[in-house]
């Protein structure tokens, strides 16, 4: 469905071309990136800014250069070079597998401290723009109101906050190209590419993180009820689920997903969905105050944000004026216009179904076990839980994030309204898009700006601790074991074993991978049968070195640098 809007008809070819709706949508997104972030983070060669970072990016960036500079295994997104000699996957450090894999492959060409963080967020913010302003259109929206409509897409909350945060799951556009497939279901006249299509971007999924696989999967399944519905034909709709579960489960095995990690060791019904979430601004709005949240769980932010607040409650009162004043032409001519199965166009129950059904399962998986509402949890069912449930749900941990597919939905349905409501009053739709866009970008992007200059210049990490190591070892240790059983202060030791090319014990993943080598490293230190290629490294001289009483060889140095005991024979 092309544009609605009546742009000069020289051109509207332009205007109706969904490549220029792409094109424009991404340059909003490159352009709203580049007012927020600085070039700086483009710079490939550049991870120092990362170090400087939270937790989580510090664990992607570690896990790929660990995983770059290994030695291929297979399956190929396997490595043991962290935890040494443990068998880990990329898929567990939360790296971008599909890019991980294109820089192992391409390592000999590239910089030995690769960063390609910035360079994807930027992406994500083009696709992000692209793929709003094509749904746009798809739902009717002109090509100046789409392009207003873009920012407020961009600059949502549940996107923003994940830019250099965990960058894999800023890729919000992979939930995008979903719902675009799903609304060109009508014009995918052989099922084989829809069966292509599906399998496709289900494998896409699980390359980026394995959370947007059932997210996708969903929106799938939607397309899918819709299909029968539409056509009764059961079985081709059987056929692409196994299909698409079939070609993913291939892929996930080429990244390890089958072979290394616990996947089922997290903590599910921690990380829930607050009622009030779509309400609630965190931290992150420039205009009001947090909303209180229940204690013992942690929150999806899931804040809509003022302006489609706004724009809803705008459509809400225009649409009741409208149907108050021409409420008998709209019983006559334009009957066409009134309920929301007969705005969907042709098959709009089927519609209606296949997208409700998905999004009751998600926002019901989301919610989780823990119901609550502000800062009062009304249920808590984590207890009735048996633990083999509550262990292969903990596979999605964080189930909160299921609400993303609803939000987007919901952000894509009031631009839908607003349209139609407005479409006979384009210069004032245009005005209160643009308000809403502008009003969105101050509310959320003050707070969520990274300016280079908080960062120091270069590309090389630079510590009391790393300084000291580099001139007394240098290079000249092929591991390091870091003696901490909950690898609590790992950072450092972990930095400098990437930045050297060395194997590493220990450290942080985003699920847990037992080591079995850890006790058989900590008793050889305790007997003082050091390793001549190991560097030991001990962040708590009571917990091991006082512990174990350590007997060091007549050739062993054991040194204080900054905060750490460092062991080693020259």
């Amino acid at each position: 469905m092309p544009g609605s809007g009546k742009e000069t008809s020289a051109l509207r070819p332009i205007y109706d071309n969904p490549f220029a709706f792409f094109a424009a949508g991404a340059a909003i997104g490159a352009f709203i990136f580049l007012m927020i972030y600085d070039k700086y983070f483009l710079s490939i060669s550049n991870t120092r800014w990362i170090w400087q970072t939270g937790e989580d990016m510090i664990q992607h960036q570690l896990g790929l250069m660990f995983f770059k500079n290994a030695p291929w295994e297979f399956p190929l997104g396997c490595y043991r070079s962290y935890p040494y000699p443990a068998l880990n996957s990329i898929v567990y450090t939360d790296s971008l597998p599909l890019l991980a894999l294109l820089s192992k492959a391409l390592r000999a060409i590239l910089p030995p401290f690769l960063q390609y963080w910035g360079i994807w967020v930027l992406f994500s913010f083009m696709m992000q723009g692209g793929l709003s302003m094509l749904i746009c259109r798809k739902a009717g929206l002109s090509f100046s109101l789409a392009a207003f409509s873009a920012p407020l897409f961009i600059c949502s909350m549940v996107f923003i906050h994940k830019a250099f945060h965990q960058c894999a799951l800023s890729s919000h556009w992979i939930i995008l190209l979903a719902f675009l497939l799903w609304l060109h279901h009508d014009d995918i006249h052989y099922h084989y590419i829809r069966c292509i299509l599906w399998a496709l971007l289900c494998c896409l999924a699980v390359s980026v993180h394995f959370y947007f696989l059932p997210m996708v999967g969903f929106i799938m399944l939607s397309d899918c009820i819709y299909g029968w519905l539409s056509d009764r034909k059961v079985l081709r709709y059987i056929f692409l689920l196994l299909a698409a579960a079939t070609c993913t489960c291939l892929v996930w095995y080429i990244l390890g997903g089958f072979s290394a990690g616990d996947p089922s060791k997290g903590k599910w019904g921690n990380y829930v969905v607050n009622l009030l979430a779509f309400f609630n601004p965190k931290e992150y709005s420039n205009f009001f105050p947090e909303i209180k949240m229940a204690s013992g769980v942690k929150s999806e932010r899931a804040y809509l944000g003022v302006a489609f607040i706004l724009l809803f409650l705008i459509t809400l009162v225009y649409s009741a004026y409208r149907r108050i004043k021409i409420k008998k032409i709209e019983q006559g001519k334009n009957n066409e216009q009134c309920g929301t199965v007969a705005a969907m166009g042709p098959n709009g129950k089927s519609k209606l179904i296949a997208a409700l059904i998905p999004a009751c399962i998600l926002s019901i998986w989301a919610v989780g076990p823990v119901l609550s509402i502000g800062e009062y949890i009304l249920f808590d069912a984590r207890p009735l839980i048996p633990y083999p449930i509550s262990a292969t749900l903990s596979i999605i941990r964080t189930s909160s994030r299921m609400i993303w597919p609803v939000y987007y939905a919901l952000l894509f349905l009031i631009a839908y309204y607003f349209n139609k409501v407005f479409k006979g009053s384009r210069a004032a739709a245009l005005v209160l898009m643009g308000c809403a866009a502008t009003l969105q970008y101050a509310e959320i992007i003050p707070n969520h700006t990274i300016n280079s200059k908080e960062f120091p210049s270069g590309a090389r990490y630079e510590s009391e601790f790393y300084n000291g190591l580099e001139q007394m070892v240098g290079g000249a240790k092929s591991h390091l074991a870091y003696l901490s059983p909950e690898a609590s202060r790992y950072k450092e030791p972990a930095i400098y074993a990437a930045e050297h090319f060395m194997t590493m014990n220990n450290g942080y993943f985003a699920r847990k991978v037992e080591n079995p080598d850890y006790e058989n490293t900590v008793e050889d230190i305790r007997l003082g049968r050091l390793r001549a290629d190991t560097l030991y490294c001990i962040p708590d001289k009571e917990e091991v070195l006082d512990k174990y009483e350590i007997n060091l060889p007549e050739n062993g140095i054991m040194e204080k640098i900054g905060e750490f005991y460092v062991v080693f024979t020259p």
